[in-house]
C-alpha cells in the first residue's frame, strides 16, 4: 500500500499535536532544531508501534500482536535482521521519516563490539536497547 501524503498548513505548534499522542503507547517526538531550509523543517511523531524490540544483555525480547517472543544473542544483529525484513522504500516527494525504528541504544551494548571490563552499576535497571517500528 502506498503512502498518502498531504501537506497541511495549521495554526498549530507541535507541542499542540503531541498532547494528542503523549499518553497513547511508546509514544516519541523527535522535534528538529536544525536549519529550516534543509532538513529541521521537519519534526516527527508517533505512537502505537507494530512492533517492539528491546534487549538486556543476551536477553532480548520482540512485542508483536499481543505475543512476546524471547532470544538470546546479539541485539544488534537482531535489530539488524528486523530493519531488513520491514525495509520500506521512501516516497520522493515525503519527508526523509515515513515509517520505521525508533529508540536507542545504551553504553552497555560496547560489550557486543569489543571486549571491556564490565565496571557499571546497573542501578537504573533499564534495558540496553529500545527500539519501536512504526508504519505510516
Amino acid at each position: 500500500m502506498k503512502p498518502f501524503i498531504k501537506k497541511l498548513d495549521l495554526p498549530l505548534e507541535a507541542s499542540d499535536v503531541y498532547e494528542h499522542l503523549a499518553d497513547q503507547p511508546h509514544s516519541f517526538w523527535l522535534d528538529s532544531g536544525m536549519d529550516a531550509q534543509k532538513l529541521g523543517r521537519f519534526s516527527f511523531m508517533g505512537a502505537n508501534p507494530f512492533l517492539v524490540m528491546r534487549s538486556k544483555g543476551e536477553r532480548i525480547e520482540i512485542l508483536r500482536a499481543g505475543k512476546s517472543e524471547r532470544l538470546e544473542g546479539n541485539p544488534f544483529e537482531v535489530l539488524k535482521r528486523l530493519l531488513k525484513q520491514y525495509a520500506h522504500r521512501r516516497p520522493v516527494e515525503g519527508p526523509p521519516f515515513s515509517s520505521g525504528a525508533v529508540g536507542y541504544f545504551s553504553y552497555d551494548l560496547c560489550h557486543f563490539v569489543e571486549e571491556l571490563p564490565s565496571q557499571s552499576l546497573d542501578d537504573l535497571n533499564i534495558y540496553d536497547s529500545y527500539f519501536c517500528f512504526y508504519d505510516t
